[in-house]
Order: C-alpha cells, then structure tokens, then sequence
C-alpha cells in the first residue's frame, strides 16, 4: 500500500459536487462551516479543476 498518496483540499461544496459529477472522488472532513473535502491529488484533477475554472470565468455570471 502507497503511504505517499497526496491530497488536494477544496473548500468550496459547490466545486467538490462538480468534480464529483465529473467522476473523481472526494472524502469530507468536518462539517458546517469548516468543512473541507480532499481529492487524491492527480495531473488529471488539477486539469479538471483548471478546466472548470476557465469555464466558469468564460460564462460571466459573477
């Protein structure tokens, strides 16, 4: 077994559902305010989140 496994934080509920959606699993770690959810930090996640992020910026619905 791997201990190495690296992990990436996301605060955001809204963020982790949508990775989530895409297929990546996610663990959830407290609850309420502080809640965080951690992804196993992959090339493809972060290519994923980089994605969604330039998606949103290019719809302008701030």
């Amino acid at each position: 077994m791997d201990n190495n496994i690296k992990f990436l934080e996301v605060r955001s509920k809204y963020f982790a559902q949508g990775l989530s959606f895409l297929g990546f699993r996610y663990m959830k770690f407290g609850f309420g305010v502080d809640t965080i959810y951690g992804f196993e930090d992959t090339q493809i996640l972060r290519t994923a989140m980089t994605k969604m992020i330039s998606l949103k910026n290019s719809l302008n619905l701030d």
